[in-house]
């Protein structure tokens, strides 16, 4: 059968546009959409959302209570890894959705210190507790002033060893003894005369914590959980 002229153009022209067309599709490509990552809570700091820890505290003031708590949900968060200057973020972190812990971010082991000028330029993160035992020296985000000490500078803790054991009903317990430093004198910063120590219970959290003065030879605060409710 003889195919006319006209009706050949007619069909090349069509299968071009039909090429051309696919070409344009395949050309434009949709940007990726990053789903931010949850972090989510680690065994022995199992600040899930929705939960909360009630405390026994006893020191020179006397007895009292406290609850800490955690945010209803994992709520979006991001913080400056450099900086213009000490107004102004030059690059932020990815965004995350994290636990906050007594309104703080909480990053599995970690919380976030920010930035004070003029030593540190950024923000970062900071490891407050690890599984690892063994000698370590790690900074809780903690600062005691005891007032019996008449002009005596806030102190900083340090943990200094991490150890674990079964308490009486067969929970793991991990223990962090440290001490506190005296952050005044930086840069020479040096070790004063209270020790610490705290008691992490997996799947429950902090359960006991106490400073001891070893000039003094007594306890200057011990803190205990007596209720606690983690949403998991």
């Amino acid at each position: 059968m003889k195919v006319s002229r006209p009706f050949l153009f007619i069909c090349i022209s069509l299968f071009l546009l039909f090429i051309g067309c696919v070409k344009k599709e395949a050309a434009i490509v949709q940007p990726e959409t990053q789903i931010p990552d949850t972090i989510k809570p680690l065994s022995y700091f199992p600040a899930y959302p929705g939960s909360w820890w009630k405390y026994q505290v006893i020191d020179s003031t006397g007895t009292t209570t406290i609850t800490y708590s955690t945010s209803p949900t994992y709520l979006g968060h991001s913080f400056c890894r450099s900086r213009v200057d000490f107004s102004n973020c030059k690059t932020s972190s990815n965004l995350a959705y994290v636990p906050f812990y007594n309104g703080k971010p909480i990053y599995g082991y970690k919380n976030l210190w920010t930035a004070h000028a003029p030593f540190v330029s950024d923000d970062f993160l900071y490891e407050f507790l690890t599984e690892k035992t063994g000698p370590c020296s790690i900074r809780p985000e903690l600062v005691f002033c005891d007032p019996r000490y008449s002009g005596y500078f806030c102190l900083e803790e340090e943990l200094k060893d991490i150890s674990k054991i079964k308490n009486a009903l067969s929970d793991t317990v991990l223990i962090a003894k440290g001490h506190f430093i005296n952050t005044a004198g930086l840069p020479n910063l040096y070790k004063t005369h209270q020790i610490t120590q705290r008691e992490y219970t997996k799947n429950i959290g902090l359960t006991r914590y106490w400073i001891y003065d070893t000039i003094l030879h007594d306890t200057l605060t011990q803190t205990r959980l007596i209720d606690h409710f983690i949403n998991h």
